[in-house]
């Protein structure tokens, strides 16, 4: 079975989110009916003002979602893995530079170490 889990991983949990915070963004302004939200970079994600309901609906999102340092990452990962039976992930990175991108699939690659992992 393949899951997709929507996933940001860096050094730190205050990394993580802050290259999450324009998916923020864009999340809430799908809310609100709106896809036409261009995709922020962080420092313009991080002067946006969340109302209290877009903030709720955003923590619950959060929750089925793998952001964080690799250890958190690699044990939301784990666990899911666990609950569903998955034998194969796709990751979903949307983070805005190219490079915190590729370091975010790294970073996952080195620390969650699935028997079944494509990359081993």
């Amino acid at each position: 079975m393949l899951i997709c889990v929507e996933t940001v991983c860096a050094e730190t949990q205050e990394e993580a989110a802050r290259l999450a915070g324009p998916m923020d963004v864009v999340k809430a302004g799908l809310l609100k009916g709106r896809g036409d939200i261009p995709f922020p970079t962080p420092e313009e994600a991080a002067t946006h003002s969340f109302t209290a309901e877009e903030a709720q609906a955003l923590t619950a999102f959060r929750a089925q979602q793998a952001h964080g340092s690799p250890e958190t990452v690699a044990k939301h990962l784990t666990d899911l893995v666990d609950l569903t039976g998955a034998d194969e992930l796709m990751l979903v990175t949307p983070i805005y530079a190219l490079a915190d991108r590729l370091r975010s699939y790294e970073l996952v690659r080195q620390h969650v170490m699935m028997p079944t992992a494509s990359w081993q």
